[in-house]
């Protein structure tokens, strides 16, 4: 199962943290996720709002620490075109 799931409803784009059982501690696959999911939405002018959720209990516990990094540089454009594309 993917750690970041995606779907549409109508004009908002839904990403949704998935690893409820470690509290959503991000990793490099849902960094990468999530940059793509960023990317899709930035670039269909359908797309009005991005949402960013998670599944448990918890919406994230940051960085899990066994081959963690900080946010890619692709994810954090990513985020600020996704910002850009909805004003």
């Amino acid at each position: 199962m993917s750690q970041i799931t995606s779907r549409r409803e109508g004009a908002i784009q839904i990403l949704s943290f998935n690893r409820a059982e470690k509290m959503n501690a991000l990793t490099r696959e849902m960094y990468a996720g999530l940059a793509n999911g960023l990317n899709e939405a930035a670039g269909d002018f359908a797309v009005r709002a991005v949402i960013l959720t998670s599944e448990g209990d918890h919406f994230t516990a940051a960085a899990f620490k066994s081959g963690s990094v900080g946010l890619p540089a692709n994810a954090a454009f990513a985020a600020r075109l996704a910002l850009d594309a909805a004003a």
